[in-house]
């Protein structure tokens, strides 16, 4: 009995482990992307004091 309790609990944090993963991943594509246009815009108001 315990020992298939066990099992079904293994499973379920591997699924939620899995789930977990997939949110990291996402989250640092953000975090990328956000990084990049940061980094576009810093560069554009550079472009723009020196136009002044």
């Amino acid at each position: 009995r315990f020992e298939t309790e066990g099992l079904g609990r293994v499973e379920e944090l591997e699924g939620t482990k899995g789930k977990l993963h997939a949110r990291i991943a996402e989250a640092e594509e953000t975090v990328e992307a956000l990084n990049n246009k940061l980094a576009s815009s810093e560069k554009s108001r550079g472009r723009l004091q020196t136009d002044l």
